[in-house]
Order: structure tokens, then C-alpha cells, then sequence
């Protein structure tokens, strides 16, 4: 069986993806939603750099060597998805205290790997403290306050 790819079946086949795509996405939240969420306690650049130094630490080769830079915590929201990691579930959508952290860790040969960028959350899930590490907004965005 031969199969023939011409512009029309690359160009259906495209439209179909995203279609089916789009469709999987969970809504992003009304402005009222987001105005009426509960987002928890404000929390300081101090627990949230704790937070994520506990969170790395299982992840990083020599956790002691690390160093962290994190922005102060604003406000967000976020639909938890493929970039996501940690206690987040695909397609809900979680509010709280979002921060930008570079962080620097040594490698295997005991080099510093250079600034990476990070993204993390720390949200109320179900009444108890959540914290989402993931590769920025794909779905979710700062809260205006």
C-alpha cells in the first residue's frame, strides 16, 4: 500500500491535529474565577525558595552545591499539563503563588551546569500544600492584584 502525501492530506492532516488538540485543552478561567479563587496564604520569597530547595533536592546530584534565585512570589494560575511536574493532575486548574527561580547545580563531573530557569508553584490542593514545577505557561498566567 502506497502512501501519497500531497498538500492537501499534509494540510487536512494539520487541521485535524489541531482540532483534536484544542479540544483536549481544559478552558482557562473567567476573570471572575480568578477573581474569586482561592489562592491560600501569600507566601514569602523565603518559603517559597525553601520549598523549592526541598523540591530539587531529590533531583539534583550534589542538592548542597545548588544555588537559587527566585523572584517574589505573585499571584497565578495554572492548568496542569504535559510540562508539569509534581503533585499536579492533567487538565485541572490550580491557583496560588507563582516564581521565577534560577537555579545552578553541579553535574556528575562536579561542574556547575550554568543558570537554568525555573518555574514553580505553590497551591492549596485539597486544603494541603502543592508545588508544581514546570517549563512555564503553557496554560495559566499571572494574576493582576
Amino acid at each position: 500500500m502506497e502512501i501519497i502525501l500531497n498538500k492537501k492530506t499534509i494540510a487536512m492532516s494539520v487541521i485535524f491535529a489541531s482540532v483534536l488538540i484544542a479540544g483536549c485543552q481544559t478552558p482557562a478561567p473567567t476573570h471572575e474565577q480568578k477573581i474569586n479563587a482561592n489562592y491560600g496564604s501569600k507566601v514569602s520569597q523565603a518559603v517559597m525558595l525553601s520549598s523549592v530547595k526541598k523540591y530539587m533536592s531529590q533531583y539534583l546530584i550534589d542538592p548542597a552545591s545548588a544555588t537559587y534565585q527566585c523572584d517574589t512570589p505573585q499571584k497565578a494560575w495554572l492548568v496542569g499539563g504535559s510540562g508539569s511536574e509534581g503533585n499536579v493532575e492533567y487538565g485541572r486548574t490550580y491557583y496560588g503563588y507563582y516564581s521565577v527561580c534560577i537555579i545552578n547545580a553541579k553535574n556528575r563531573l562536579g561542574g556547575y551546569t550554568g543558570p537554568k530557569e525555573s518555574h514553580f508553584m505553590i497551591f492549596q490542593n485539597n486544603g494541603k500544600p502543592g508545588l508544581a514545577h514546570f517549563d512555564g505557561f503553557q496554560s495559566g498566567g499571572p494574576v493582576d492584584e
